[in-house]
């Protein structure tokens, strides 16, 4: 080895010889010292560095699960990831293919064919309760003295309850020619001429699609009627459509809690109220709702849930379809709805999801007060896409004199809405709720709807 003496004396040879170096060799000798450097640097990494392995996770059975995603915000165990940020982005869920059939809390003995018992208790005096939300369970909600668990609703109603997420009701896909429907192009439905209905109740103050309706004063030129769908689940959303100017029309679905609040709340913020029912869609792995009406279920069964349904709401003018199909397309199913609206004096709004929905002209057999909708507004939920819709809506109303508009409680829609509804003044189109447009009357084709 070389003492501190021998160092110092090769130090100063090296010194010696750097200084009798031109500029020239002195950048040769600089650039290969780097080069010699990088060499060795890649050479040494190569052999004792190697590339770092991503964690992995052990399994209950002793096997490696595989890697884990470093970003995940997921507690894996073995794991426990990133911190949960509690304003990070969270997807809607995907729809749940292969849902159940929904559950169905009536008696079996309402369910048969006896016309003595399918009238189900009037809950008219004992509405829904508010939901009695607490930490030892889920929801529970008060129905005719019974306790109806939340979790008996499918999940996704479940996830819509608890409102922390874009909260979309499971909608049915149409074919891109229903979005925009024109009745005058439409073709003649024919109906059984020994079709019977019921006579209505007498009111005093007049039947409530009346009684309910919003006073609008007289108006000149076109006029538009939108109408907000899936109202009741998804309570943030369902306040920011209310809180939008009216007069728009409110459709609560029937399954949706504190369901005679919400809708008491809508009307008091200026706007008019349907009940949102749900109907059977074509798509069997859809699931409309609770208490859908269904076209094999018995005449009894139909009614006692659509009279179930009625009965949960208060202050609203009438219906419209939640899906529906398949069986706004079926005679029997229709004609037995109608009767009941025609008995309770409730009006009909068809959304149209089917082309051949027999709706229109089974409600005007029975001389149910009626309207169909032309443009859905949403199926694009961006607000650009609605915003074209909403201008098909107004050359609709500009060429037939009416037009109703349906939409949902969407992000895109609110936001659109926000946008269109102040600038219809300027436009010359004045903006009604659905109770102004509707016919009454007889007749038998869509046609002459």
């Amino acid at each position: 080895m070389l003492n501190r003496g021998q160092n110092a004396g090769l130090l100063d040879r090296f010194a010696l010889f750097v200084s009798r170096l031109s500029p020239r060799a002195l950048l040769l000798l600089a650039v290969g010292t780097l080069v010699v450097g990088v060499v060795l640097g890649v050479v040494l990494g190569l052999q004792f560095g190697g590339t770092a392995s991503p964690p992995t996770v052990v399994g209950d059975d002793g096997r490696d699960a595989g890697p884990i995603d470093p970003g995940s915000t997921v507690d894996l165990k073995g794991y426990p990831g990133r911190p949960e940020n509690p304003n990070q982005y969270r997807p809607p869920p995907l729809p749940r293919p292969g849902l159940p059939p929904p559950l169905d809390p009536m008696p079996k003995s309402l369910a048969q064919d006896d016309p003595q018992q399918g009238h189900p208790p009037d809950l008219a005096s004992d509405p829904l309760s508010p939901q009695a939300i607490t930490d030892d369970g889920p929801p529970a909600i008060r129905e005719d003295s019974a306790v109806v668990q939340a979790a008996a609703l499918p999940k996704e109603f479940q996830d819509l309850l608890r409102g922390d997420g874009p909260g979309y009701v499971m909608e049915e896909k149409l074919p891109e020619d229903t979005y925009i429907h024109e009745p005058e192009k439409a073709a003649p439905v024919a109906l059984p001429e020994d079709l019977t209905f019921p006579e209505p109740d007498q009111t005093v103050d007049g039947p409530p699609w009346k009684r309910y309706a919003l006073v609008v004063p007289p108006t000149s030129g076109p006029v538009v009627a939108v109408v907000i769908d899936d109202m009741g689940l998804d309570r943030k959303r369902t306040e920011k459509a209310r809180d939008l100017p009216g007069p728009l029309t409110l459709a609560y679905l029937a399954y949706a809690p504190d369901l005679v609040d919400q809708m008491r709340s809508g009307r008091r913020s200026g706007h008019e109220i349907l009940m949102h029912m749900p109907m059977e869609p074509l798509n069997g792995k859809i699931n409309p709702g609770p208490d859908a009406l269904r076209v094999g279920l018995s005449d009894a069964e139909i009614l006692a849930r659509l009279r179930r349904n009625l009965d949960k709401g208060a202050e609203f003018v009438g219906i419209n379809n939640h899906m529906g199909s398949r069986f706004t397309a079926d005679t029997r199913g229709m004609s037995l709805v109608m009767g009941e609206l025609k008995k309770r004096g409730l009006l009909w709004l068809d959304s149209m999801t089917a082309a051949n929905s027999v709706g229109l002209p089974v409600a005007a057999m029975a001389q149910v007060p009626r309207v169909g909708r032309n443009v859905f507004l949403d199926n694009v939920p961006e607000k650009d896409a609605v915003l074209r819709q909403l201008a098909k809506l107004e050359e609709t109303a500009k060429a037939h004199g009416m037009a109703v508009g349906i939409g949902h409680p969407k992000d895109a829609t609110i936001a659109a809405l926000r946008v269109w509804l102040p600038s219809l003044r300027r436009k010359g189109i004045t903006l009604v709720p659905i109770s102004s447009l509707v016919k009454t009357g007889g007749g038998t084709l869509v046609g002459g709807l």
